[in-house]
């Protein structure tokens, strides 16, 4: 069975107070996760440039929000259990960090794989307001 180790680091540039990222990975490297965390207004701002119907969402939401950046798992380890792993982990970090809700974009590879990708988030408890998420490039929010 696989461990994952968290990692936190706060940017102390003091351009942005209190954002962060959390990394999270597999002892044997195969497979990790990568996210953002700050205050609403923070977060929002700093998606804009990048993903403005992601900063659309954010805006109006109050309390510390998280953006899952990258969730990877190397090809021949996939639909073991270990992106699951990854987004458990986060999340309980994140819990832990008094994240009030969590964002991603889903981004499916291809039409097969973006089915099983719409179910893994739902199953896992996102949601998105997009009619068809499979189409790609949907906006998925959890609230903790």
């Amino acid at each position: 069975m696989e461990t994952y180790a968290a990692a936190v680091q706060y940017d102390w540039t003091g351009l942005v107070s209190d954002v962060g990222q959390l990394a999270i990975e597999a002892d044997d490297g195969e497979s990790a996760l990568t996210a953002q965390f700050g205050p609403a207004r923070a977060m929002a701002r700093e998606m804009a440039s990048y993903f403005p119907d992601l900063a659309r969402s954010m805006s109006g939401r109050a309390g510390r929000l998280a953006y899952i950046g990258t969730i990877e798992v190397a090809q021949p380890l996939r639909r073991q259990g270990r992106g699951t792993a990854l987004v458990v982990r986060a999340l309980d970090e994140m819990r832990d960090l008094g994240i009030r809700s969590v964002y991603l974009h889903a981004r499916p590879e291809g039409p097969d794989f973006a089915e099983a990708l719409v179910r893994f988030y739902e199953r896992l408890g996102f949601e998105t307001d997009d009619p068809d998420p499979a189409l790609g490039d949907a906006v998925y929010r959890l609230d903790l």
